[in-house]
């Protein structure tokens, strides 16, 4: 990488109109070199962006620090082609509410990354409480993928089948003031799914230990695990088997956090 001229305040460069980019070109050599020449020479003068017109280049391209934002990504491969699959919602303070989704094939040993979609599924919820999860159903060989439904007290559930045909069947609205800290387990025997959340109170991300059940037809009222108002976050048992076992938190940042193990039975 290269630290580029930068045209200073008054110089005529400023005043001239700046060419489309071919978006065909985006991904050439050139153009990425190009960016990371102009990204390169934004830290050089500790800027927070950078137009292409600033360096002497007429070209409608910018790099931006500023609204930068996190993905949080699930990464899950398919048992019956080994195909994977990466599901991401926003961070936080983003403001579009779109999962983002990309795969890969594979093929002669390796994997083939296809083109992303970053707007795969509308209105998704953002942030680490809300992340996306997802399991491998082996019963009817699906991926079953879970996120909260952006303002709703209710998730977003679809499923994909071997040819990446989507079959959605979100839950119902619960009679809950919020929800965080979704995710599913696939029971290996009658391929029923456990969708776990946290009924969380008002600003906080702490909140009841509760599931809904999904068993091929429809959702089951949710049934409260634990009756704290303390519980956070969940982690499910890796590695399969019969029993649908896991951890959750109970307590806050700023005092003493338990661990807690459940199975439903």
């Amino acid at each position: 990488m290269a630290i580029l001229k930068v045209a200073r305040l008054g110089h005529p460069v400023l005043r001239q109109v700046a060419q489309p980019l071919d978006p065909a070109s985006i991904r050439s050599p050139a153009v990425q070199r190009f960016i990371d020449d102009m990204i390169e020479t934004m830290r050089e003068y500790d800027g927070a962006g950078l137009a292409a017109t600033q360096v002497h280049t007429l070209q409608q391209i910018a790099v931006d620090t500023v609204t930068t934002e996190p993905f949080y990504p699930y990464l899950i491969e398919r048992e019956d082609n080994f195909k994977l699959y990466v599901f991401a919602n926003r961070g936080q303070e983003s403001r579009p509410r779109d999962m983002a989704f990309v795969s890969a094939i594979y093929s002669g040993g390796t994997w083939v990354w296809r083109s992303p979609n970053m707007q795969y599924e509308a209105i998704a919820a953002h942030g680490i409480v809300d992340a996306v999860a997802a399991a491998w159903d082996p019963v009817h060989n699906l991926v079953v993928v879970v996120n909260d439904h952006s303002g709703t007290p209710s998730y977003l559930a679809f499923t994909l089948d071997v040819n990446d045909v989507k079959r959605s069947f979100n839950t119902p609205k619960f009679v809950i003031a919020n929800n965080d800290w979704g995710t599913v387990i696939v029971d290996p025997v009658t391929g029923d799914y456990y969708l776990l959340f946290m009924e969380t109170i008002h600003d906080t991300v702490n909140g009841r230990a509760c599931y809904t059940r999904w068993n091929g037809t429809a959702w089951s009222d949710f049934v409260v695990l634990d009756q704290s108002s303390a519980d956070v976050a969940f982690q499910v048992r890796s590695g399969g088997g019969p029993v649908k076992d896991f951890i959750f938190g109970r307590g806050f940042d700023s005092g003493t956090v338990q661990i807690h193990y459940a199975r439903i039975a």
